[in-house]
């Protein structure tokens, strides 16, 4: 299996008879995960996660159950996958691979100067000072970091600098307005990207 990168914009489920219909076809464990949440976007981005679960089982029946960490941290129950999830705004996002890998999608939103002072390297913040779009690089790299996070054992954001991937890994951007996609994964591999509206996967 190549990596395999899914990018779903999920606006569509905005409409409740759409809404009701994927939520019906997903996994009963994800139906749990929706319910758990209160805010209507949470629901709709949850029940597009659960989409795109669908989506690669009914791809590659090999696969096994999905189960999650107790953190939440999603996992293939007989390990022989990897598997990374993100949501943000109006899209939900999954890779799926042989070796290890992290995703991330991010809205522009925040008040990123703070961030940066406290969760940056010295060298990435260098590096954001000579950039000519400051806020576009940081989502940019903040993605980088979420990405690495997910893929390798949890640890202090502030310690490492995703200016410069690992050996043998590659940080893929699918970037577009308003928002940073990121896929940090094995470089042996080739790496399959789709970009999905609900009529893709309905």
């Amino acid at each position: 299996m190549n990596n395999e990168i899914y990018l779903l914009n999920c606006r569509g489920l905005h409409s409740p008879e759409l809404y009701e219909n994927a939520y019906q076809q997903i996994s009963e464990e994800r139906r749990k995960i929706t319910d758990t949440y209160r805010l209507e976007e949470d629901k709709i981005l949850s029940v597009g996660v659960g989409l795109l679960e669908k989506l690669i089982h009914e791809k590659h029946p090999e696969l096994a159950e999905i189960c999650r960490e107790e953190e939440g941290k999603p996992f293939f129950s007989d390990h022989h996958f990897y598997l990374s999830i993100s949501h943000a705004g109006d899209y939900a996002m999954l890779g799926i691979s042989e070796k290890a890998l992290g995703v991330d999608v991010e809205l522009f939103h925040c008040d990123h100067e703070i961030i940066i002072r406290h969760f940056f390297t010295a060298d990435e913040k260098d590096y954001l000072d000579h950039c000519a779009n400051r806020q576009k690089e940081f989502f940019e790299l903040w993605s980088r970091k979420e990405s690495y996070i997910k893929r390798n054992v949890p640890t202090d954001i502030r310690t490492f600098s995703v200016l410069e991937p690992e050996e043998g890994m590659e940080y893929l951007s699918y970037s577009f307005p308003e928002y940073s996609c990121v896929a940090y994964v094995d470089r042996s591999y080739e790496t399959e990207f789709r970009k999905l509206d609900i009529s893709d996967v309905l």
